[in-house]
């Protein structure tokens, strides 16, 4: 029988992700109506007859990668905050009046140069707790423009003291996630909805137990951000007598609905075992924690949580905690921060888990398992093929060992989504970059000015100017 494809995959080092975690190598992927047909070892097969074919001349081919945790909106901020900031210096001399001021042009251009961003690096779907403060339609216009998938929301927060941009009544926060919800359903195109809470004990209970019965009616999880600093716990701890921010969710019964809970950088022992019961999507930021030594690295217990089995996926956050979308930063802080914080030279996230963590942990945190991370038949067709012209990508003796150390996103040539190119030759088929970086450059400058903004403590700029 004669198979026809729309399009072929051949010479390809196939990192499949599968129940087995099988590698072929050299291996084919065969793609129809925008999803995973077939996929084999060797060549393919002489009587699969197809008109498109995409030679990887060896490279390693492996499923797009998902960033579990990325505000995409503030990307035209990148690199306004100091490293030197305190974490209260983030959300007070940042956060709040970038919130206050900030255009729905801007987040549209923030959006689209962290989609493009995250293309070019090989992320193809991420999730978005919330970062559009008024509205999601330019969000998602900017996904569906650059062509990858974006599970996104809109922040929301009823009890967030002296932030009025964040904090708003509970039930108009309901009501901006129902019209969310309702606006961009599952399903519909490359963008859909999600309720997103800031959380961080800025969420009543009342808000978090009504989101979570949204996001299980609409078959989303319910996106949040929790345990993020020692402050937030010990506040939350306070308030629960004593007992740990995880037992607080459980009384409200969220742990038993669709769930993601991003950041956990402060994780007790007895919190491991709740969430390996019910376990929910976790989502581990390592570069968001280092730039302010939040301590995720020395507390989150991220190592204990892959080892019970806990789905874990890796998030890049917001360009004020880390200032890049590119996730192999993420895998590769994954692969190595845990040994050198406790001082193990075997712990439980190694180069394998690691990337499980930004493919099939990803797939989980954005509740479409059945759908993305792996390359199997009826998967779509969302996959990154790396090339071999650069120095990274040699000796090619261990795929694995050299995507996670030593090529990452530096390789990365061609980006499909269901089975579209829309990274060719590391250039976006959808976006003129020049015309972007243009645009987010001018709104960049537009932005700070009307902050009253300067990052200072570098060294001095000269102009040129007498």
């Amino acid at each position: 029988m004669t198979r026809t494809p729309d399009l072929l995959i051949t010479n390809a080092c196939v990192l499949t992700m599968d129940a087995d975690r099988r590698i072929l190598w050299p291996g084919w992927i065969a793609i129809a109506g925008g999803r995973i047909s077939e996929v084999g070892a060797g060549a393919a097969p002489d009587g699969m007859d197809t008109g498109r074919v995409i030679d990887a001349d060896g490279g390693v081919v492996h499923p797009g990668l998902i960033d579990a945790h990325a505000h995409v909106a503030w990307g035209i901020a990148r690199c306004f905050v100091p490293e030197r900031f305190t974490e209260d210096e983030v959300f007070w001399r940042f956060d709040a009046p970038m919130l206050a001021t900030v255009t729905d042009e801007e987040e549209h251009l923030g959006t689209r140069l962290a989609c493009l961003e995250m293309a070019l690096n090989g992320t193809t779907c991420f999730a978005d707790t919330g970062s559009a403060s008024r509205e999601l339609s330019a969000t998602a216009e900017a996904v569906e423009a650059v062509g990858i998938r974006g599970m996104i929301a809109l922040l929301n927060g009823d009890a967030f003291d002296g932030v009025p941009e964040l904090s708003m009544p509970t039930d108009t926060c309901v009501d901006r996630i129902e019209r969310s919800l309702s606006a961009f359903p599952l399903g519909a195109g490359r963008a859909w909805a999600c309720p997103g809470l800031v959380g961080m004990e800025t969420s009543s209970d009342e808000l978090v137990a009504a989101a979570s019965e949204l996001a299980a009616r609409a078959g989303v999880p319910l996106n949040v951000h929790k345990s993020f600093s020692p402050g937030e716990v010990h506040v939350c701890r306070e308030r629960l007598g004593g007992r740990d921010p995880i037992d607080g969710y459980r009384d409200l019964g969220v742990l038993d609905r669709p769930l993601t809970l991003v950041h956990m950088n402060l994780t007790s022992d007895h919190e491991v075992g709740v969430l390996a019961d019910a376990r929910p999507g976790i989502v581990h930021c390592p570069s968001a924690s280092m730039m302010y030594a939040i301590g995720g690295s020395r507390t989150g217990r991220f190592p204990e949580l892959v080892s019970a089995g806990v789905p874990v996926a890796l998030g890049t956050d917001s360009t004020q905690w880390q200032n890049s979308w590119d996730l192999h930063r993420a895998v590769y802080l994954a692969a190595t921060v845990h040994k050198e914080a406790r001082g193990e030279e075997q712990p439980a996230i190694d180069a394998e888990s690691a990337l499980e963590m930004a493919t099939l942990g990803g797939a989980a945190a954005v509740g479409r398992l059945h759908e993305l991370g792996s390359i199997e038949p009826g998967k779509l067709a969302d996959l990154v093929l790396h090339g071999r012209d650069r120095p990274e990508a040699h000796p090619a003796v261990d795929p694995v060992g050299s995507l996670v150390f030593s090529s990452g996103s530096r390789t990365v040539r061609t980006v499909l989504v269901e089975g579209e190119p829309i990274v060719v030759d590391g250039r976006s088929t959808r976006i003129d970059h020049e015309t972007l970086y243009a645009d987010v450059d001018r709104a960049g400058r537009g932005l700070m000015t009307r902050l009253d903004y300067r990052p200072g403590g570098r060294w001095p700029v000269f102009t040129g100017q007498a």
